[in-house]
């Protein structure tokens, strides 16, 4: 769920409806690590797998419509720093990392419910 490439190639591959995709994926490394391509593991685990799955499934998920998107977010969710989202200025605490992606699991639900409200 972290790496591009891997969900970018099974939206390739799949090639039947999908009715609904859920978002269920976390987690919370105790220090900080990084992708092989360099993003803060959790950050690219709980908010860009998110946002590669949906963008990767988008035109599938429009053709079997009316498809749902699940996004799992946590009650926990908030403080996020867009001005530091990976945690390269400041000192890592998983936390703290996670109430911020979970947040933004928030923001990504809101912004494609209207992006992609004329396919529901």
């Amino acid at each position: 769920m972290s790496r591009y490439q891997d969900i970018k190639d099974l939206a390739k591959r799949w090639k039947v409806p999908l009715d609904v995709l859920i978002n269920n994926a976390a987690c919370t490394p105790r220090t900080r690590q990084e992708t092989p391509e360099g993003i803060e593991l959790q950050f690219a685990t709980n908010v860009l797998g998110y946002y590669w799955l949906i963008d990767g499934f988008t035109e599938i998920l429009k053709a079997s419509a009316p498809a749902r998107v699940i996004n799992v977010a946590s009650y926990w969710a908030g403080g996020l720093d867009i001005s530091d989202l990976e945690f390269k200025r400041r000192s890592y605490d998983n936390g703290k990392a996670y109430r911020q992606s979970k947040q933004a699991n928030r923001m990504l639900s809101a912004a494609f419910a209207e992006k992609l409200k004329p396919f529901q």
